[in-house]
């Protein structure tokens, strides 16, 4: 079981081995001229997430946690494939069937890379070390985004975009080979329900167990805001910076990144919530200084808002896998992934339209302040919670 282990880094670092995500919404904006369409490209892959992430991740707690991954990788792979010939025919429909096949990915892998990861520590009688081995892990996605920004630099230098967008099918399909070296870690349903039973009795926990919503609550819009705010970033840096001077930024930010998860084990032993509430003020903080600034040092500044990320991905993460029924840990996940699909969406759509009607710079003030707001519901569960 030691080998899924290494397996879940290698299918991390290919996973975050999307060679154009800094200049993706640059590159939707390129083939649909809007920046409301630009934006939906990337919410559509909430939308189809959001409809069929439940289904699927109850097929992973019933059947099959590396079925899913697997498809999920040939999924991710269709993804690049239609985005780069989206690129090559200047096809808005052809952009947003890409987009569509990322959302099935992207649900056939929620909550089951998760999954995967600790049952595997469980079976390895190490579940006390999940946090710091599922930090470990983490850490390879935000090296995958580094070799992605370091490539994206140098090819966006010296040829057009599209190039970069076809580079990144290969690392897609080579994570295909990297899921099917996985193994199912041990049977973790102890009850053999119907899938109707399992996404009944999953509802139902989630709602009578006060401190497991409150938690999913707060992941829910925190994780909804920063993607948001990621999407937003590269049309802001755009007005700011040459476009190969933001890879250069996303170099900063991924290495961050990367420190962040790394950094996680020394911080173990103080309140995870404690945790996310300076983790949070902190990245406020920075894009607030870049927003102020508001000239070339600013995509520089904010770049090391990620120093943040690593720490309250695994705590949030850790402190819902303890909540989670053992038999039900995918389903469980998905149905909060479903909600964040459909908070995604709306937050796409609403701060694409401030950005129509305004500009891209206002629609960062207000969710930097909607930033600060969660921060102090953290706070608050903080108080609630202390002996956690």
């Amino acid at each position: 079981m030691r080998k899924n282990i290494i397996i879940m880094k290698l299918y991390q670092l290919f996973t975050g081995m999307w060679l154009f995500s800094a200049l993706a919404v640059v590159f939707f904006q390129d083939v649909c001229q809007s920046y409301t369409l630009a934006i939906l490209a990337y919410t559509m892959i909430s939308i189809v997430s959001g409809i069929v992430e439940v289904p699927l991740s109850i097929l992973s707690d019933r059947y099959s946690r590396k079925f899913n991954i697997i498809i999920s990788s040939i999924c991710f792979f269709l993804n690049m494939l239609f985005w780069a010939l989206a690129g090559i025919y200047n096809s808005v429909w052809m952009l947003f069937l890409g987009s569509s096949m990322r959302g099935l990915a992207v649900a056939l892998q929620s909550g089951t890379d998760t999954a995967i990861i600790y049952e595997t520590m469980c079976d390895l009688r190490s579940k006390k070390l999940f946090d710091k081995v599922y930090s470990q892990i983490c850490s390879f996605h935000q090296m995958g985004l580094l070799v992605s920004a370091i490539t994206g630099m140098v090819v966006t230098y010296y040829f057009p975009l599209i190039y970069l967008v076809w580079l990144s099918v290969i690392p897609a399909f080579l994570k295909i080979f990297i899921s099917i070296q996985l193994k199912n870690p041990k049977s973790n349903a102890d009850d053999k329900l119907t899938p109707w039973q399992q996404l009944v009795k999953s509802v139902k926990l989630l709602k009578s167990r006060k401190k497991l919503r409150n938690y999913v609550s707060m992941t829910i819009l925190d994780g909804s805001i920063l993607l948001t705010m990621y999407r937003f970033e590269a049309l802001y840096f755009a007005k700011l910076i040459p476009l190969y001077l933001i890879n250069v930024v996303r170099i900063i930010t991924h290495t961050s990144g990367y420190f962040s998860f790394l950094l996680m084990p020394i911080f173990r032993k103080i309140n995870f919530l404690q945790l996310l509430f300076y983790s949070r003020i902190g990245m406020a903080v920075i894009r607030i200084i870049g927003l102020v600034l508001n000239n070339a040092l600013t995509p520089f500044v904010t770049s090391f808002t990620n120093l943040g990320y690593g720490i309250g991905v695994t705590a949030q993460t850790t402190l819902q896998q303890k909540e989670y029924n053992k038999s039900l840990r995918a389903t469980m996940a998905s149905l909060c992934g479903l909600l964040q699909s459909f908070l995604i969406a709306i937050m796409g759509y609403v701060f694409g339209a401030i950005a129509d009607f305004y500009s891209v710079e206002t629609a960062l003030w207000v969710a930097v302040i909607v930033q600060i707001g969660i921060a102090v519901l953290y706070n608050n569960l903080f108080k609630v919670y202390k002996k956690i």
